[in-house]
């Protein structure tokens, strides 16, 4: 990255406001692994929820 490109960097970090302008200069890996996880956390009781609405399902057609 040349400076002229380091300075239109922080031309539009400044024009956007200082939360975009830490996020951009300071990835934060954590965060995204917290996200990340707490995404695969809801998809699977997601899953799983489903998979006991459709065993419930099959366990009443058994008794009509």
């Amino acid at each position: 990255m040349d400076v002229s490109e380091q300075f239109e960097v922080q031309e539009i970090v400044a024009v956007e406001g200082s939360s975009l302008q830490l996020s951009v200069l300071e990835p934060q890996p954590e965060k995204l692994t917290q996200a990340l996880s707490e995404f695969l956390v809801n998809i699977s009781l997601f899953v799983v929820h489903l998979l006991l609405m459709l065993w419930s399902k099959v366990m009443m057609s058994h008794f009509i």
